[in-house]
């Protein structure tokens, strides 16, 4: 994994950006299309709106989730909606190329709906995502079965998060694998301890998630 760190806020936020849009620029020349692979969490909230700017063919970006979260009496903020909010009310795109999970059917039947939207792509173009304090990434915990093993379910059924909800879905780490470019982006200084042991510490879920390119890793230490 590559790393970058960032002491400013707005050139990490302009490296994200840069990096995506390049992306997708590429894609769209070489397929017509850009399958992008979003992330919930509380950090992308300072990207999407960033993001919603860019000049690009929104029409030919195909929207997916990497996790989803089952609402809770005291959690009921679902991922979905926070990208709406902030990101796809932004842009003109095509509804249909939005494949978000539906955690609204249960656990079963989101899971099946979500595996038969995953057949429509072989491979993602990129894949965005956050990295916790204990490692994860997604809604791929430490302890855990994160899917690696060859014959794995696209979907995980998630029903120990440690962070609530404890109940969740998520791409399992052979899917998300299955991209060609990965950004983690990661923002202030209680992830500084987990940034240190990237690359050396093989439990963590994060480093398990490698795609067909060198995976990189932006880092805003806020620390002042």
């Amino acid at each position: 994994m590559k790393i970058k760190t960032f002491s400013c806020l707005e050139t990490w936020t302009d490296g994200i950006i840069e990096f995506v849009s390049d992306c997708s620029e590429k894609s769209i020349r070489r397929n017509k299309s850009f399958h992008i692979v979003l992330s919930g969490g509380d950090t992308p909230r300072l990207i999407y709106p960033e993001l919603a700017k860019i000049e690009t063919n929104w029409k030919k970006w195909h929207f997916w989730i990497g996790d989803e979260r089952f609402p809770s009496e005291k959690f009921t903020q679902l991922n979905k909606v926070m990208i709406q909010d902030l990101f796809l009310d932004k842009i003109t795109y095509l509804p249909n190329n939005v494949h978000f999970m539906k955690v609204e059917l249960g656990f079963d039947k989101a899971i099946s709906d979500y595996t038969q939207e995953l057949k429509k792509v072989d491979i993602f173009d990129f894949v965005l995502l956050g990295i916790g304090e204990d490692g994860h990434t997604a809604s791929l915990f430490p302890g855990n079965n994160i899917g690696l093993i060859n014959d794995s379910e696209h979907v995980l059924n998630i029903t120990n998060s440690p962070k609530a909800p404890s109940n969740r879905l998520s791409l399992s780490a052979n899917r998300l694998n299955a991209s060609r470019n990965i950004l983690f982006i990661v923002k202030g200084v209680n992830k500084k301890n987990i940034i240190e042991k990237i690359g050396f510490d093989d439990s963590l879920p994060c480093n398990k998630i490698i795609g067909k390119n060198v995976p990189y890793l932006y880092y805003y230490n806020d620390i002042k």
